[in-house]
């Protein structure tokens, strides 16, 4: 017989381990939170909260009344309702406008529609300038010149139409897109 088979012998000894590792261990701090303190905590976390929430509704309010920032944060919206309301765009299909009997063509080009338009004219004219989009002839975009000779120059891109004019021209344009075009986006110069 061995001293791990004697039963008394293993259970003394076992409580004797546990005394002495009892003796060993180290008792752990006791820990108190105040109730105020906790209390202050989330009260401040709270005012932190609002304090975020009163400057990204300052700082939205004040970028608001930024024009490019504006019209921005409508179309934005204006997208958001769309996608949330399942309604498509409306468009509104008048019969094609022409030119005034008064201007004078002074060159165009015509060329096949893609799927969006984007038109970007150099620069914002100060004077003159008559720019109007018209529904047109299904799968061609025309773009016109009236009034001014040699005032711009009409580049077609594979996205759409460059107008490179000067800030001092009064030449105007007329622009006929078919009539089931989803999409035109005008960019004047370095303007959002």
């Amino acid at each position: 017989m061995t001293t791990f088979d004697d039963a008394d012998l293993v259970r003394a000894r076992g409580a004797r381990l546990s005394r002495l590792l009892a003796q060993a261990d180290v008792a752990a701090p006791a820990m108190v939170f105040p109730a105020e303190r906790i209390a202050r905590a989330a009260a401040h976390r709270r005012v932190v909260r609002w304090r975020a929430a009163a400057g990204v509704a300052l700082l939205i309010a004040g970028a608001a009344g930024v024009p490019p920032v504006r019209a921005w944060i409508v179309q934005t919206v204006r997208a958001a309702w769309m996608k949330v309301s399942g309604h498509s765009a409306v468009t509104d299909v008048r019969a094609p406008a022409s030119a005034p009997a008064s201007a004078i063509n002074m060159g165009s080009v015509t060329f096949a529609a893609p799927a969006q338009l984007l038109v970007r004219v150099e620069s914002r004219q100060v004077r003159g300038g008559l720019h109007t989009v018209v529904a047109g002839a299904p799968g061609a975009v025309t773009a016109a010149v009236t009034g001014e000779r040699n005032a711009v120059d009409l580049l077609v891109a594979p996205d759409g139409l460059r107008i490179a004019n000067r800030r001092a021209s009064t030449a105007g344009y007329v622009i006929t897109v078919p009539a089931g075009m989803s999409r035109i986006l005008v960019r004047i110069g370095l303007e959002p």
